[in-house]
């Protein structure tokens, strides 16, 4: 599956934008993004493949069945996907905050932030991020996710987005 993300194939496009004091220009980030969209083209093909055959849209011509029969074929990349990426999320990473000294003070802040390492789990909802997450790692070796501040709730935000439409930073 080598070659097949579009992480691994800009991996090696390190050329830097033209650029002006204020930033680079419009034309040179159209471009990167087009260079980008153009390299990407076959891995985002073969993985629009992936999720045809995924979602059961792929039609296999089965000349010896009837038109009103379906046929009982099981989907099973569908299942080992699934099989897999479940596997994958159902072990939660281990948070651990270290003290940064060895007194009662510094553990007790230790012990604080580890909480609020998990309340800012809960409040995105993790543990469904990461079943999504195993099953794109699985399917198209990629899973793009965005961190932002949330204004209202004052954490760290944690956004999903479609490898199918995502390009490399």
């Amino acid at each position: 599956a080598s070659g097949r993300c579009p992480m691994t194939a800009l991996a090696a496009e390190t050329a830097p934008l033209p650029t002006t004091s204020a930033g680079p220009g419009l034309a040179a980030i159209l471009d990167r993004l087009w260079r980008r969209r153009i390299i990407a083209i076959p891995s985002h093909e073969w993985a629009r493949e992936m999720s045809d055959h995924y979602n059961g849209r792929i039609v296999v011509p089965l000349p010896e069945i009837d038109a009103e029969e379906r046929p009982a074929a099981a989907n099973l990349i569908a299942q080992n996907l699934d099989q897999h990426a479940m596997r994958v999320a159902s072990v939660q990473p281990a948070k651990m905050v270290a003290p940064l000294a060895a007194t009662r003070t510094a553990e007790k802040l230790a012990r604080s932030q580890l909480r609020v390492l998990n309340r800012f789990d809960q409040l995105n909802q993790m543990n469904l991020f990461d079943r999504r997450r195993a099953r794109w790692l699985a399917t198209w070796a990629c899973a793009p996710s965005f961190l932002r501040p949330d204004p209202v709730t004052r954490s760290p935000l944690w956004e999903l987005r479609s490898p199918l439409g995502s390009y490399p930073a």
